[in-house]
């Protein structure tokens, strides 16, 4: 470290030598790039992350209202069936004077007994009140009672309502000691009517926390939730703090972000609170990392540029002595550096004066010599596909001349066949001209198989001009061809079918061979459902070897390589009669370049 400290306190004493240049230019380019890209990638990265904690937690706190709007639903679902129901309530509430007093209690008793099934129906909710305008009113659990209930604003709010429900919260009633506290309550009110006719009231009665719990269940727990009824009282708050600004939707300010979601339903408001500040936390930590990779890269620079620059300034002051004593006329003193960068070149070159012309030259030369024998190797490498096409040609022209049409056309199949592979590096072709090929193949293969084989091509005219990968049948119909027909040693049929809709191609192989035994058919079965890993043969090695006889099991990887696990093949075959391959692929009506 002393030695280190040294060093620099001499560096930045003699500002004008080259090292103290060479360490400065080193130290301020690497600071200045360094900073560059990482403020660069720090800023996009951080946006990045700020944008979708942002994002998170709107859908977090509009999935906590929307879960709010359920439980609100479930209620008015049974608040609804209360004031509804003409057996239970509406013909006792709006019953006839006069009638026999046993019959009057069993009508009471029969609402008595359905106020109390409401009451066990649902866990939460912890009292039922059925309010007649004839005087009458029933109660299950413990609700909050009313000296007088057609004097508080509330039930004129429900009564006004003509039907619909009302949401409210109720935290006193008129038997309670003004110094105690009662917990809140959540109450639905509903007005019952008889042909158009109001003629009472029921009241749903819920604990206030069925709320909190709604909230509290959400996934940001740092999260304060503000809910207010349609009249802009709150309902609910999570924790104290400031009123909101106002605001539509989404808004972010003074570091705290802000999301409203209002009901239809409800005519309730939610609006979420969060600090920006708690959901960008990654963003910090990410910050302060950097910061303490800058820096310890600083230091690395720091002290790499004191022995880069100390190693190149001192060969510079040894080839410095050397010339002086070249130039004292010590010529024979020509020891070169034993060093391998420009310093030691340059040494190298002045050491030996007039004899490294020779050296030059003769370096000129062999570079001159491997650059041509470099030439002559790309030239033949352009030569070699020309001279295999002239050599079919010339076969082809020999079997024309002896009257041999076999050898000639399996000669012309095969040069259209490579002809068409080569002539471009696209990976894909379009279906028609795949279907050319296989075509060219199969006239080959004919003259090979002992038995006659019928290819049948359906095609859908929609599916024609849609681009596949270069040749991707042409394993499948290799597979049916030799592996099922020709064992068979009979004739051989194969149908190859390609539809078009909802946005997939299907293409299936089917041939009357051999098929596939059962548990050949399931271990294939397993290796096409297995997924995709990275030592598995890509797709580009794959179309180097159109004709290495790839089977299905490539072909499906080939597949999911270029298009994902949602595209494969499937596989059908009895043994003794048949055999099908059905492929998917997604419709591409574009260049590759343009298929996301």
């Amino acid at each position: 470290m002393k030695t280190i400290m040294n060093n620099l306190l001499l560096l930045f004493s003699v500002r004008r030598t080259i090292q103290a240049q060479i360490f400065v230019s080193f130290l301020v380019l690497s600071m200045l790039t360094l900073s560059g890209v990482t403020w660069i990638w720090y800023a996009s990265t951080a946006e990045t992350i700020k944008r979708n904690a942002i994002q998170d937690a709107r859908s977090n706190i509009v999935q906590s209202h929307n879960n709010l709007e359920i439980v609100l639903k479930d209620f008015v679902s049974i608040i609804t069936l209360v004031s509804i129901d003409r057996t239970n309530v509406v013909e006792v509430l709006n019953r006839k004077k006069g009638l026999t007093p046993y019959i009057d209690f069993l009508l009471q008793k029969k609402l008595e007994d359905f106020v109390g099934s409401l009451y066990s129906y649902k866990p939460y909710i912890s009292a039922v009140t059925i309010i007649g305008f004839n005087g009458e009113q029933y109660n299950s659990g413990s609700p909050y009672r009313f000296s007088s209930y057609d004097q508080q604003p509330w039930f004129r709010e429900i009564v006004k309502a003509n039907g619909k429900p009302v949401f409210l919260r109720i935290d006193r009633d008129d038997y309670t000691p003004s110094d105690t506290t009662l917990k809140p309550m959540l109450v639905i009110g509903r007005a019952i009517k008889s042909n158009d006719k109001t003629i009472g009231v029921v009241l749903l009665y819920a604990p206030y926390d069925i709320i909190r719990k709604v909230y509290d269940n959400g996934p940001l727990s740092t999260t304060r939730f503000i809910v207010m009824d349609n009249h802009n009282q709150t309902m609910f708050e999570s924790r104290a703090g400031d009123k909101p600004p106002d605001f539509q939707d989404v808004l972010e300010k003074d570091g705290q972000l802000y999301v409203k979601q209002k009901s239809a339903f409800s005519g309730w408001t939610t609006i979420g609170a969060v600090s920006v500040d708690s959901l960008i936390n990654d963003t910090v930590t990410l910050r302060n990392r950097m910061f303490g990779v800058i820096g310890l890269t600083l230091v690395a620079v720091l002290l790499v540029s004191i022995v880069i620059s100390r190693r190149i300034t001192n060969n510079l002051r040894r080839l410095r002595d050397r010339m002086f004593k070249i130039d004292e006329g010590n010529l024979n003193y020509v020891t070169p550096l034993q060093s391998k960068d420009e310093v030691g070149h340059l040494s190298q070159a002045f050491s030996k004066q007039m004899g490294q012309i020779h050296s030059l030259l003769e370096e000129v030369k062999w570079r001159e010599q491997q650059k041509r024998k470099a030439e002559i190797k790309a030239l033949q490498a352009q030569i070699d596909p020309h001279f295999l096409y002239n050599t079919l040609n010339t076969i082809q022209f020999l079997a024309q001349l002896q009257q041999v049409p076999n050898i000639k056309e399996v000669t012309t199949s095969l040069i259209e066949l490579l002809r068409d592979i080569t002539k471009n590096d696209s990976e894909f072709t379009t279906l028609q001209d795949e279907i050319t090929n296989l075509q060219r193949y199969v006239n080959i293969q004919s003259y090979r198989l002992v038995q006659p084989v019928s290819v049948h091509y359906e095609v859908e005219d929609e599916a024609q001009h849609c681009l596949i990968p270069r040749m991707l049948i042409q394993p499948l119909l290799e597979n049916a061809l030799i592996h099922g027909i020709e064992p068979t040693k009979r004739k051989g049929i194969v149908s190859i079918k390609v539809q078009a809709a909802e946005n997939r191609l299907t293409i299936v192989v089917t041939d009357n061979g051999a098929g596939i035994p059962e548990d050949k058919l399931a271990r294939l079965d397993r290796l096409l459902q297995e997924p995709l890993h990275p030592s598995h043969q890509s797709a580009s090695d794959a179309s180097k070897n159109r004709f290495s006889g790839l089977g299905v099991i490539n072909v499906a990887q080939r597949v999911r390589l270029l298009f994902g696990n949602d595209y494969s093949l499937r596989l059908y075959s009895q043994q003794g009669l048949f055999t099908t391959v059905e492929m998917t692929l997604p419709i591409l009506l574009n260049n590759r370049e343009d298929v996301s």
